[in-house]
């Protein structure tokens, strides 16, 4: 909506690289949180505060990432109604509609998704 072009795999190209990322830092972070709890890899048992140490990052870390994939995921506007009426909107530009015929429930909704003025939408922008 925003370029004109299709950049599914653009998407998915970040969503891979996101997920690829967090999957390398989890056990990064695990490993300098361990070691700031005195755990010794090479202990047949750990101390008190190791083990302490590993819940309460099992614990607290989750429950950080948890709220921050809620936080996200709230301000994330697009559900099943709002993603057809951006398809909605799509097609009809496609077929050949006219911006300045557009809807004003469905220019506001876009303008919400996009974060763009409904002027500055399809193709009408600088972004490449």
């Amino acid at each position: 909506m925003v370029t004109k072009q299709r950049r599914e795999g653009i998407f998915a190209g970040i969503m891979t690289f996101a997920r690829k990322t967090t999957s390398a830092l989890a056990p990064f972070l695990t490993g300098i949180v361990l070691s700031a709890f005195g755990f010794n890899e090479s202990a047949k048992s750990q101390s008190a505060g190791a083990l302490n140490g590993l819940i309460l990052w099992m614990l607290l870390g989750t429950a950080l990432m948890l709220l921050l994939a809620f936080v996200t995921s709230y301000f994330f506007k697009l559900d099943r109604e709002s993603h057809k009426v951006l398809r909605d909107e799509i097609d009809r530009l496609k077929a050949g509609g006219k911006m300045s015929d557009v809807d004003p429930k469905v220019k506001a909704q876009v303008e919400n998704l996009t974060g763009f003025k409904y002027d500055h939408l399809w193709g009408h922008n600088n972004i490449v």
